[in-house]
C-alpha cells in the first residue's frame, strides 16, 4: 500500500516528532504539525521548510533561503529566526532584532 501520494513536484519531505506531536513538510504549502485539533501549520519564513529537528522543546526548520527558525510545537508560531548573510547574521525574537557581523575570507 502506499505510505505517501506526492502532487506536482513535491516529491521530497521531512517528519519530525517534538512534545510528542508529529509535523511534516508533505503537501507543498509549508510544514504543518498534525494535533488533536487537526494539521496546525507553522508560520511561514521565507522559504520553504526542507528539514524539521527536534529540538526539545520546539520544532527546529531549515528552510530553502538557508534561514533557521524555531517554532512552538503546539500552535506552529515562530519563536526565533536565524539568518546568516555574507558578512553579517541577525536573530529576529518578539524581543527584538540582534544582528552581529560575521567573518568571511575566502
Amino acid at each position: 500500500e502506499p505510505l505517501v501520494e506526492f502532487q506536482g513536484e513535491d516529491i521530497l519531505f521531512a517528519m519530525a516528532e517534538s512534545g510528542g506531536l508529529p509535523a511534516s513538510t508533505l503537501g507543498g504549502e509549508g510544514a504543518s504539525i498534525a494535533g488533536p485539533q487537526g494539521l496546525v501549520p507553522f508560520e511561514r519564513t521565507p522559504g520553504f521548510p526542507l528539514r524539521l529537528v527536534d529540538g526539545g522543546s520546539c520544532f527546529v526548520t531549515l528552510d530553502t533561503e538557508g534561514n533557521i527558525s524555531w517554532h512552538d510545537p503546539g500552535t506552529g508560531k515562530t519563536l526565533a529566526f536565524f539568518t546568516l548573510y555574507r558578512d553579517e547574521w541577525t536573530l529576529r525574537t518578539d524581543k527584538g532584532i540582534i544582528r552581529g557581523t560575521a567573518a568571511f575570507d575566502p
